[in-house]
């Protein structure tokens, strides 16, 4: 995503570098948002869709709400889809008890 904004503002990496241009400011010009808003707006259009699912008949929907009971390795814990898609449902300002019911 980086990569192709800067492309489209005609930017190279050492310009950007050396003129102290933020990504926000080639974003801002192009009118386009950051990557984490389509990756975030792409996973909530998935979640909405596996809500809608049978959660007895449909592998996808069992396999986003369940969990297995294991320890976990040592170290930090890894950000899993469902991690993510809380958090996502959070800064949307939507409530999570009833996309997992």
């Amino acid at each position: 995503h980086n990569r192709c904004v800067r492309q489209m503002c005609r930017i190279s990496t050492w310009q950007q570098w050396k003129l102290h241009i933020h990504q926000q400011t080639m974003e801002s010009r192009l009118d386009v948002k950051c990557f984490d808003y389509y990756l975030a707006r792409r996973r909530l259009g998935w979640a909405g869709h596996l809500a809608r699912m049978d959660r007895e008949k449909r592998l996808p929907r069992k396999l986003l709400s369940g969990w297995i009971d294991s320890k976990r390795p040592k170290g930090r814990p890894q950000n899993s889809f469902a991690h993510a898609l809380m958090t996502d449902i959070s800064n949307a300002g939507l409530t999570a008890s009833n996309w997992f019911t």
